[in-house]
């Protein structure tokens, strides 16, 4: 889903907030939590879903603090719901380096995204340089979320790749990163 167009009364908030951003950003893990909590949390989604390009460029950089994982998937699911306007930001954060929890809500948001636009993919070549990196991390859970990320990605390359990876590739713990996902890839081509 792509975020709607601004409103009039929406496009008046000339200059972006940090403070106001802050307020709207921890709301954003209470899909979990009580009934008001997620009254809360509708606002908070409001805000967002009319946010443009800087705001979500706050909320991207805010997630390298961020270490709950109900706002990590709050963050990922509403990432995803704001559509294609997320790749650039996303693949500008993943290619700096992003922290293995803030790897990982990107990684997540890039998945639903794609899953709800398959067309996307063809804005792939943005993130390779940044996959690449993520799948040699010492996070294990962060190669294989860029494994999976990759294969929805760049699903007519991802073998070539991976197998010219592997062979040289010396960590045992992402050689077996690669050759499950090239099993995975392998299962799916048969």
């Amino acid at each position: 889903m792509v975020a709607s167009p601004r409103t009039e009364s929406e496009e008046s908030r000339i200059t972006f907030s940090p403070s106001e951003a802050e307020r709207f950003y921890s709301p954003l893990g209470a899909w979990k939590g009580p009934l008001a909590a997620r009254e809360v949390q509708d606002e908070a989604l409001r805000f967002w879903r009319s946010s443009g390009e800087e705001e979500v460029r706050w909320l991207i950089h805010r997630l390298r603090d961020e270490f709950h994982l109900e706002t990590l998937h709050g963050v990922a699911s509403l990432l995803a719901d704001l559509g294609q306007s997320i790749l650039a930001p996303v693949f500008d954060e993943l290619s700096r380096g992003a922290s293995r929890d803030q790897a990982l809500c990107l990684l997540w948001a890039l998945d639903s995204l794609i899953e709800s636009d398959p067309s996307l993919r063809l804005e792939a070549s943005a993130a390779e340089l940044a996959l690449v990196d993520l799948l040699q991390n010492d996070d294990s859970d962060v190669r294989e979320a860029a494994a999976e990320a990759m294969r929805l990605l760049r699903p007519e390359r991802a073998v070539r790749w991976l197998e010219h990876r592997l062979r040289d590739e010396t960590d045992s713990e992402v050689r077996q990163t690669i050759q499950r996902e090239l099993t995975r890839l392998h299962a799916d081509r048969a």
